[in-house]
């Protein structure tokens, strides 16, 4: 039973036999198309699940891929991002840099990046699904300016898929004694 519906499997020769036995008794067979549906309410459920599983799936851009993006960034690091931040468009930020690696918080998304010369690249992501990706160059120590997107790579926009990208601003707080 599957969704509250029974389905009766025949094989082939099972399925031509009963045929077969109905026409020799003289029995006109009907189809009944309401043997895996009760009704087409029923099968108009279980299309919008379907779709909406489809569309949960496909939701944010693969880890996978980002990772990717992360690692083709791969000029040595001049600078060290561990520390807690602010940013006008995301809020609080907290970052912990080992080498080139980085991870922290950045608003409410977990981040994961990489510095890469004096910039960073940031995902912000949850489960498998990366929903934003960050590119921010060094005005000074305490300073980055870049951009940001939702779902896209911002090396691939190009021309009018540009429009997706925004501004992003980061700033050092200053550590309390």
């Amino acid at each position: 039973m599957i969704f509250g519906y029974t389905f009766h499997l025949l094989t082939f020769g099972q399925a031509r036999r009963a045929a077969r036995s109905h026409l020799e008794r003289g029995i006109l067979i009907k189809p009944n198309w309401r043997c895996c549906m009760n009704s087409r309410t029923d099968f108009g459920k279980i299309i919008v699940v379907i779709c909406l599983g489809l569309f949960l799936v496909s939701c944010g851009t693969a880890m996978v891929k980002g990772e990717k993006w992360l690692d083709s960034k791969k000029d040595k690091p001049e600078i060290n991002i561990s520390g807690t931040w602010t940013s006008p468009e995301w809020g609080a930020a907290i970052f912990k840099q080992e080498e080139r690696e980085i991870t922290g918080m950045l608003g409410d998304y977990p981040a994961k990046g990489v510095v890469s010369g004096s910039s960073i690249y940031l995902l912000m992501y949850s489960g498998d699904s990366v929903h934003y990706f960050a590119e921010l160059k060094a005005v000074d120590k305490n300073t980055f300016q870049g951009s940001f997107s939702k779902y896209y790579i911002i090396d691939e926009l190009k021309g009018k898929d540009r429009d997706f990208i925004r501004p992003m601003n980061l700033k050092r707080l200053p550590t309390s004694p």
